[in-house]
């Protein structure tokens, strides 16, 4: 099983969370779709280390 994907992912995880902690910065308008996106990051990479852990128990 190659782990890269789950790797990937927690990567990106961290740099959302770090993205995440500087919003404060912007305008309003600005925070709340950064925010959106974020979020939906956030859910598309928690899918990615779902299928990719979910994959190796199966191999395993």
């Amino acid at each position: 099983m190659d782990t890269q994907q789950l790797e990937h992912s927690v990567r990106r995880l961290g740099q959302m969370l770090a993205e995440y902690a500087c919003i404060e910065k912007l305008e309003d308008r600005l925070q709340e779709a950064v925010r959106e996106s974020l979020l939906q990051r956030f859910e598309y990479t928690w899918e990615m280390a779902w299928k990719t852990g979910k994959r190796y128990l199966v191999e395993v």
